[in-house]
């Protein structure tokens, strides 16, 4: 897969920035109120204990240099206590809300996203990966608006009353007060920006690591059977090394900074307190006054220095939520669309269920060979077809693009006359069942996937599906019968089990289409033989296509297409077949007559 050129970070910074924003503004925008109320509840509780509170002990401290009662004051002072305690009670009441609010909204918003992407995106991407990347986008909000609320609007609310209040009392202290801070705004972001891109990277080799990672655990079992377990390992060991470089760097970025702001952070001190020890001394300022300006610097430069802390918070938050967000943008694979099929199920009931190819072409990249190329035939309706020919001819490809898992380049596939581009997806989807040739099934009961054809079925009706599809397996196998999780992907489940539980969805689903890609591949000669049957009996009147590589499979059905280039070369009933075509013929012999290698 091609991979962009790193951007200079001058380039990557607004696109980060403003990449990420776009997916995440809409939840947001839904809990503006809540997050409104945050940022006022916590900025006044701010106020309180970090702008007033300061002012009332120079009072404290200057009436008891001057022999008056300070009560007053101090009663003040517990006053300034107990609001910000309560305003910032009231803050983490609507943080709580509304940050898991917006972090629910999120992990929807990439689900959606991700579902509307096509196969061919998947087969680019590891599913760990989007896992991990997904995971960050809807969490990095969360860190984004704690260190929003309470850490940048805080300085910058503090910031303009100290430098308003300095000005008005002492415009000298006031004056280093605005040089310093936009002297260590500007470092900050300086700094910022050169350590934007280390970040970016460092999530890029972090989302690699967790892909390579769970692409092992997923495949460990294969891999044991080549003894490639240390191999294997070595590899993660490169690519772990690799993510550690970057976050190396990264980090080393980051301290960096962090120097630079203790820095200044000294410089503000002692240059303030300089001033301001000689003004007591003059007699110009009071030693309250020294109090509380020392309050103030040390609040000032806290705030500041976590200024800078938060400020990377929000970027990191804002780099790790940027790769999904870029693939939430990219809408070049979004082929699928996640809609309720149409209530109206009339599509059902259309009479006349021929599936009609009229020079259809399909190549899978731009400028490769055709797979397809001006591919025609009318499946009959009600007529059971089996579809045969070697390996690349074609035969999976007609089945996606019929099920619209791919977009066909050329021509037009109608069902009963209707042009299936005009149909919405689910609505072509619910008129068709689909057994693929190796079910990877979601961890769920067998019960559950089995009402993946129909939600509503009585236990009747599903276990009268299963015995036609020889599923008895799940109440002699499994102690816990339709209530058994099949794990991962299936895991429980056998390749023939995993087949049967699926002919028996499609059994339970009704639909008038039955497309079946290998359904007997795992199957013994004594469960392919039941399958065989299941296929006459059971989907009686249906439009059935089947793909088999055996064609004991096929030779039962009405009629077998024989594919080559992407052509049908013949079609006609198995018996008739075997004197048209010689090279079905010779396929034929060697499945049912094999020749057997002498030493």
């Amino acid at each position: 897969m091609k991979t962009k050129k790193p951007q200079p970070p001058d380039q990557v910074r607004p696109a980060v920035f403003t990449t990420v924003w776009r997916n995440w503004k809409e939840a947001f925008k839904k809990n503006a109120l809540m997050l409104t109320l945050t940022l006022v509840f916590y900025n006044l509780s701010a106020y309180f204990d970090q702008m007033l509170k300061p002012m009332f002990w120079k009072q404290v401290f200057d009436q008891i240099n001057q022999g008056l009662d300070p009560m007053k004051s101090f009663y003040y002072i517990i006053g300034c206590f107990a609001l910000s305690w309560i305003l910032s009670r009231l803050g983490d009441l609507n943080i709580i809300i509304s940050e898991s609010n917006i972090i629910k909204n999120l992990r929807d918003t990439a689900l959606h996203g991700l579902m509307m992407k096509d196969s061919k995106f998947f087969a680019n991407h590891f599913i760990g990966s989007l896992v991990s990347k997904s995971g960050r986008f809807a969490n990095e909000s969360e860190k984004v608006i704690d260190h929003g609320v309470f850490t940048l609007s805080r300085t910058a609310i503090l910031v303009i009353y100290i430098l308003i209040y300095t000005f008005v009392i002492m415009p000298d202290v006031g004056l280093i007060f605005l040089i310093w801070v936009t002297v260590f705004v500007l470092v900050t972001i300086i700094l910022l920006k050169f350590s934007l891109r280390a970040d970016v990277e460092s999530s890029e080799k972090d989302s690699k690591t967790n892909g390579v990672f769970s692409d092992i655990l997923t495949s460990l079992l294969y891999l044991r059977s080549f003894s490639r377990e240390h191999a294997e390992f070595e590899n993660f060991k490169k690519v772990s090394g690799e993510e550690r470089a970057y976050k190396r760097r990264a980090w080393f970025l980051v301290n960096f900074q962090w120097a630079v702001q203790g820095i200044l952070v000294a410089v503000l001190e002692i240059v303030v307190m300089y001033t301001l020890m000689h003004k007591v001394m003059d007699k110009v300022e009071t030693i309250g006054t020294l109090a509380m300006m020392q309050v103030y610097i040390i609040s000032l430069a806290n705030n500041m220095y976590q200024l800078g802390q938060s400020l990377k918070h929000v970027r990191t938050g804002f780099t790790d939520a940027y790769e999904m967000a870029v693939i939430l943008d990219d809408k070049t694979d979004c082929g699928e669309e996640v809609l309720k099929p149409s209530l109206n199920d009339s599509l059902k009931f259309i009479p006349n269920h021929v599936i009609s190819f009229e020079k259809v072409s399909f190549s899978y990249d731009s400028g490769a060979r055709k797979v397809l190329e001006n591919f025609c035939f009318d499946f009959q309706a009600g007529r059971h077809y089996g579809v045969v020919g070697q390996s690349g001819a074609g035969k999976s490809t007609l089945f996606k693009i019929l099920l619209r898992q791919s977009q066909h380049e050329s021509g037009n596939i109608l069902i009963g006359g209707a042009n299936i581009n005009g149909m919405p997806k689910a609505d072509l989807r619910s008129l068709i069942s689909y057994v693929p040739q190796s079910p990877t099934f979601p961890s769920r009961k067998i019960i559950d996937i089995l009402k993946l054809g129909k939600n509503n079925a009585t236990d009747a009706e599903v276990r009268l599906a299963c015995e036609k599809a020889g599923c008895h397996f799940i109440w002699d196998k499994f102690p816990n019968g339709f209530d058994t999780y099949v794990g991962e992907r299936g895991v429980k489940l056998s390749g023939g089990e995993a087949q049967r539980v699926a002919i028996a969805v499609a059994i339970l689903k009704d639909a008038p289409i039955i497309i079946m890609d290998e359904p007997t591949s795992s199957l013994d000669a004594e469960t392919e033989s039941l399958i065989q049957k299941s296929i006459t009996k059971h989907f009686v009147g249906k439009t059935m296509l089947v793909i088999a590589h055996r064609l004991a499979t096929v030779a039962v059905l009405d009629e077998v297409l024989l594919i080559e280039n992407g052509q049908v070369v013949h079609n006609a009933p198995h018996a008739e077949l075997l004197g048209k075509s010689e090279s079905y013929a010779k396929m034929w012999q060697l499945q049912t007559s094999p020749v057997i290698l002498q030493n």
